[in-house]
């Protein structure tokens, strides 16, 4: 009798140990401050110039981030207020688009709007010809769905195609800033 006593201890024993052994498991794994993006606050909101409907963008990311590798090239512009790329002055054309990377940001500065990336460096304005690293999407439809990760929905007053902008590409010779 007492062994079986003995082996009920055991067993008892042992399942106190995986189930403290789980938890302490559980705990190690769950996110961190660190890990996890705090919950938007009122200051957090983003207050968009006047002339622009919407400056839809992709969730930032920590580290690198994947970038589509195509080129494309044309004059940024705004229409219907919508930021594109266009190919020609011609209001008609409505070009792609762009979606922007999640750090970027748009100011209306000198009755232009002027983009800026993540660490305050000014990169172009609208009027200016560029050329953008990224992909195309060539639907039309809003995008309402996470496959490019987009911090929300694209506007329907704001239809595709779609760029998905890595980078702006660098003219030759040009030299980058660290």
């Amino acid at each position: 009798m007492a062994t079986q006593d003995g082996g009920f201890q055991m067993r008892a024993s042992l399942w106190l140990l995986g189930l403290a052994l789980g938890l302490i498991a559980a705990v190690g794994c769950a996110p961190t401050s660190d890990t996890v993006a705090p919950a938007a606050t009122s200051a957090d909101t983003v207050v968009l110039p006047t002339a622009l409907r919407a400056f839809p963008q992709q969730l930032p990311v920590e580290g690198e981030r994947a970038r589509l590798t195509s080129t494309a090239e044309g004059q940024l512009a705004l229409r219907d207020g919508c930021l594109r790329l266009v190919n020609s002055h011609d209001e008609a054309d409505k070009g792609y688009l762009i979606i922007w990377p999640g750090a970027y940001t748009v100011k209306e500065e000198a009755g232009s709007l002027a983009i800026y990336d993540g660490q305050g460096h000014f990169l172009a304005k609208v009027g200016d010809d560029v050329v953008m690293g990224g992909g195309e999407d060539n639907q039309t439809a809003p995008l309402t769905d996470t496959v490019f990760g987009l911090t929300e929905p694209t506007p329907a007053e704001c239809p595709g195609p779609y760029w998905i902008m890595g980078d702006f590409v660098p003219e030759p010779g040009a030299v980058l800033a660290p």
